[in-house]
């Protein structure tokens, strides 16, 4: 398996900024993907694994997560791509979209599962959803001070706390947080942050609520360890998170500061532009 997976160089891309955004980046992925899938015509995700080179060949498509069967993927489009030959023209080098942090920011990865699984939910539930959180200078300027700022509050309420196990969640709209209190309490070198949330749709038919603890130590200025939990109460389904569990679950979410900034994806809810960093 590793000498199989070292004939290839892994690339993961966000198909907001892959399929729907107008870029560079895009018309070419477009472009690749056409041969190997034609949902990207019907306006259908083009999500899942591709074998492509960097001349624009395409050699299969698998939306399959079974291991061996995307082994037997690879494999195959392996020789298709060997049997081509494909001749590598020299190409330009385009910005790819994908917004970076901003200045002074400290990005923390975020985990959420549902636990405990209620009896009887189905598999899909068992998983492990992992994104990341951007916590920008401002707001840890202002947490140093003992305050939440405004901005923090509503993106931990619109872009964190919504059930994504299953899949990509229906980000909750500003008019959607119906509470959210939020305090920070400064001790020695350390800031404790806690703090209550409730969202649902106008027809609560989906809704999440619950509440969150997190400590954030200082060296100086700069965030030293950042940890979180929180434990909250989730009913409904997003469109694209079918199978949730029935009626009310438990869902849970932790924050830890990432390890390596510069090797992290952007946050699933980038995609949602300026309000990302406002909260509006």
């Amino acid at each position: 398996m590793i000498e199989q997976l070292a004939q290839f160089v892994p690339y993961a891309g966000n198909t907001h900024n892959l399929q729907w955004r107008k870029s560079p980046e895009s018309n070419w992925y477009m472009d690749t993907i056409r041969a190997v899938n034609a949902r990207g015509e019907r306006n259908e995700t083009t999500q899942g694994f591709y074998i492509v080179d960097a001349g624009g060949g395409a050699y299969g498509w698998n939306n399959n997560r079974d291991v061996q069967r995307v082994l037997d993927f690879m494999k195959a489009s392996l020789e298709s791509y060997r049997a081509a030959a494909p001749k590598i023209d020299a190409v330009t080098v385009h910005d790819d979209g994908i917004p970076d942090p901003p200045p002074g920011t400290v990005v923390l990865r975020v985990y959420q599962r549902i636990r405990p699984l209620p009896q009887g939910a189905p598999l899909e539930n068992e998983a492990v959803q992992r994104d990341h959180f951007w916590l920008l200078q401002s707001e840890v300027e202002a947490l140093a001070a003992g305050e939440v700022a405004e901005s923090l509050q509503l993106r931990l309420c619109r872009f964190v706390f919504n059930d994504a196990v299953r899949g990509e969640p229906d980000m909750w709209q500003v008019n959607e947080v119906r509470k959210r209190s939020f305090k920070a309490t400064r001790g020695g070198d350390s800031v404790t942050i806690e703090g209550s949330f409730a969202m649902h749709t106008d027809d609560k038919r989906r809704g999440l609520q619950g509440k969150l603890i997190s400590r954030i130590r200082f060296a100086g200025d700069e965030v030293a360890d950042f940890k979180g939990f929180a434990d909250a109460t989730a009913w409904g389904r997003c469109t694209h998170t079918p199978n949730e569990p029935a009626g009310k679950f438990p869902i849970k979410f932790a924050f830890v500061v990432a390890p390596h900034t510069k090797d992290t994806v952007a946050p699933q809810a980038t995609f949602f532009g300026p309000s990302y960093l406002t909260g509006r």
